[in-house]
């Protein structure tokens, strides 16, 4: 043993953390933690292992499982370690099972007795041990058996099992929330303890169930709110207190309830607003970050309740110092609670204009995406032009993929949404198409198109065909094109060289045959080749032969859809067959056939019924077997009536069926063989004679076994019916200069914002 300020390491450890702190390499650190794994391995089969070395060994083990190894070896001796009767033993093998076995591991099963022993147990820390490891390694085929003893727990004087109890509760809720069915009773009992500890996580409690049914436990407001208003009179006791903020994880932890309890209930919400109140103005004489902490968790609250102008007014105050802080992180608080807020009361943005433009250019790119998210709020008609082509630049610098992505879903649903006119929505999608390359997904495409779509079969929209074809001409003279352009400028000639009045479309052709003789892959390819097929009837089946010869070189590719579409475009350059282009419109309905439909029925002919659905019959499965923990019940002894009846009486007389049996010994014996004539021939048939009676005994036979084997089968089910039954059970203000250029933008930014509340 060493004394190196922890005497209870032996010198094996103390070198192997040495040696791991020292490691140069990845192969270095692997082979001193593989020379560490074949050590512990052989120290742990020695018979002579002490208690005390055990646990060192398992603390060892836990390093090598942090590490990345493989550590089964010491698995079982951690189950066992977790046995031991000596509470820094069993806290150290609970301490390893928690660390090293899984929820679904096969041994699993073993530790369960030993949680239900420790559960019982009066030594408040070894039920603190099991409830520990109830809240790492629960599965739900320990929850029938642990949950009454974990309610149990609930009762005990100590005030760490109640808090841990309340935390194994809060975990079998999460696997099942039917399970537990007095969940309003344990919450409420939990909020009145006396132990500050046991309150606080009985209010994560509440805050998991109330995932689930919120409307339940609006009745808890008034008490929540008292225990705010004594947490800010300072009655907790001041070892809860930090940074001299009087338990601001619990005041967090209310506060967001209140948010949760009180959305669109202006009855409940009317009891939070004076405990807000004087939240935020304690808070307001500190500088420190838990303070600013509870004041933004207040901040949002107020912005999902249905608050008053007083508070209202509070809270933007605050979150306009947050702005103009000169730290990063309240900044971002800052930007982040005028998010919220802004849905409030419009005015709010408008007040740190200024503030917003500047955050576009700050350093910090979490601060710049918070700003395009506050933006992205703000949004309406009139500044829709500015705020896109703030995304599309920030999509420009943007190395992120995620973050990207994110962009231009945002920038599509901001065109979709508040676009002033198709050209100007048309022209903003080309233009992130061009920015973003190929991270465009086919749905931005798709929205796209339909909207030029509905625009293309106006009839009177001549010019507007006519400007989208000069368009779409001027992307294909680009080779250079993401594969989402390719798409949609081939779709677009397509479409519109039907409406197109011009003598020849050999150079459309031939401008889309340059995509398919480079690079290219076979979604683009399929929607060239559909344009290429329009424009050739268009061109009344006359083609340059050029583009025969690249037809017949791709209908011969092993790509299915690709040599399909050429092989059917070449048949119908040879058919030329006539199609009536350019069609208003389509026939959903079947308007055409209806006069002759109706003129059938007049003749008689039966009209049309709809077949009827057939149910389907849904089959149920039985349910899947499930453990048992519990102990098997123990067979009862035979216990035997005593009565008087002797065990002759008892017996049921025997019967011998003898009928129709042939009498071949007698009183005098073996008789002789028979001598007359009708004795030979009964003698020679004897299955004629006997096949009567013989037929009717086996008859007789054959009945009793259906008879035993019915009730064997009956038995059988019953006992097998049974054992499925029961397997079945987270200010100091500065003054920012502002620019001639961030006055116009923030004035193109909050455009059309009015100072009007949003909602009420």
């Amino acid at each position: 043993m060493m004394s190196l300020g922890a005497p209870h390491l032996s010198r094996e450890f103390f070198k192997f953390t040495k040696s791991l702190g020292e490691a140069r390499s990845k192969q270095e650190e692997e082979r001193i933690v593989l020379q560490e794994i074949n050590s512990l391995k052989q120290h742990i089969q020695h018979k002579d292992v002490t208690r005390t070395q055990m646990k060192e060994y398992l603390v060892r083990a836990i390093y090598v499982d942090m590490l990345g190894f493989d550590s089964e070896f010491a698995h079982i001796h951690a189950i066992n370690m977790a046995q031991e009767k000596d509470v820094v033993c069993k806290r150290a093998g609970y301490l390893a099972c928690m660390q090293l076995l899984r929820p679904d591991s096969n041994l699993m099963l073993l530790l369960v007795n030993t949680i239900q022993k420790d559960l019982n147990s009066p030594n408040f820390i070894e039920r603190c041990c099991a409830l520990r490891c109830i809240c790492t390694l629960l599965t739900k085929e320990m929850v029938p058996i642990l949950l009454p003893l974990i309610l149990q727990c609930l009762e005990h004087e100590n005030e760490f099992v109640r808090k841990l109890a309340l935390m194994a509760i809060a975990r079998v809720y999460e696997f099942n929330p039917t399970c537990v069915e007095n969940v309003n009773t344990i919450i409420e009992r939990g909020i009145c303890d006396q132990n500050p500890a046991v309150m606080a996580n009985a209010l994560n409690l509440l805050a998991i169930v109330l995932q689930f049914n919120p409307k339940s436990f609006r009745h808890l407001v008034p008490s929540l709110a008292s225990i705010l208003n004594q947490i800010c009179e300072g009655r907790l006791p001041s070892t809860f207190d930090y940074h001299k903020t009087a338990a601001p994880w619990l005041q967090i932890s209310i506060i967001s309830l209140f948010g949760k309890l009180g959305a669109g209930d202006r009855r409940i919400s009317e009891y939070m607003y004076e405990p807000l109140t004087r939240v935020m103005q304690l808070a307001q004489s500190g500088s420190l970050l838990i303070a600013n902490a509870i004041v933004f968790e207040c901040a949002r609250t107020t912005a999902v309740i249905i608050s008053n102008d007083a508070l209202v007014k509070m809270a933007s105050e605050h979150i306009t110092a947050f702005l103009n802080s000169s730290s990063n992180n309240l900044r971002y608080a800052g930007i982040c609670g005028l998010s919220v807020l802004v849905a409030l009361d419009v005015g709010i943005a408008l007040d740190n204009q200024m503030t917003v433009v500047s955050c576009l250019e700050d350093g910090d790119e979490t601060i710049r995406r918070r700003t395009l998210e506050l933006l992205y709020r703000m949004t309406n008609a009139k500044n829709v032009c500015t705020i896109v082509h703030c995304f599309i630049g920030q999509l420009k610098s943007c190395k992120d993929r995620h973050q990207s992505l994110e962009l231009i879903r945002k920038t599509t649903l901001l065109c979709e949404r508040f676009a002033p006119d198709i050209w100007w929505y048309i022209d903003t999608m080309i233009e992130l198409m061009l920015t973003a390359l190929e991270l465009v997904d086919n749905y931005v495409l798709y929205n796209l198109v339909n909207a030029i779509k509905d625009h293309i079969l106006v009839p009177t929209n001549d010019e507007f065909r006519n400007e989208l074809w000069v368009r779409a001409l001027e992307l294909l003279k680009n080779q250079s094109l993401p594969f989402v352009l390719i798409q949609l400028a081939s779709w677009l000639i397509g479409e519109l060289a039907s409406c197109i009045q011009q003598e020849s479309f050999n150079e459309e052709m031939l401008l889309l045959l340059n995509f398919l003789n480079g690079p290219i892959n076979e979604t683009s390819s399929s929607w060239i080749l559909t344009a290429l097929r329009n424009v050739i009837i268009c061109n009344g089946y006359e083609l340059p032969s050029q583009v025969i010869d690249k037809l017949k070189e791709l209908s011969s590719l092993e790509c299915t859809t690709t040599s399909q579409r050429c092989r059917e475009i070449l048949g119908l350059v040879n058919s030329k067959p006539k199609f009536r282009l350019a069609s208003n419109g389509f026939d959903f309905k079947d308007t055409f056939i209806c006069d002759y439909v109706e003129a059938q029925i007049q003749n008689g002919a039966a009209s049309y019924k709809r077949p009827e659905r057939v149910k389907e019959t849904i089959v149920l499965e039985p349910p899947l077997p499930v453990l048992k923990f519990e102990p098997y019940i123990p067979q009862q002894p035979l216990i035997f009536n005593s009565t008087n009846e002797s065990l002759q009486e008892t017996l049921e007389p025997e019967i011998i069926l003898s009928d129709h049996v042939p009498k071949v010994w007698g009183p005098g014996g073996y008789p002789s063989p028979p001598h007359d004539q009708d004795d030979v021939q009964e003698m020679q048939h004897p299955q004629e004679n006997s096949q009567s009676p013989r037929m009717n005994t086996s008859q007789g036979y054959s009945d009793t076994f259906e008879s035993v084997n019915d009730e064997c089968s009956e038995t059988f089910d019953g006992a097998e019916t049974k054992i499925q039954k029961t397997l079945a059970q987270s200010v100091n203000g500065i003054q920012t200069h502002t620019s001639e250029s961030q006055r116009k933008m923030a004035l193109a930014l909050f455009e059309g914002l009015d100072r009007v509340k949003a909602n009420s």
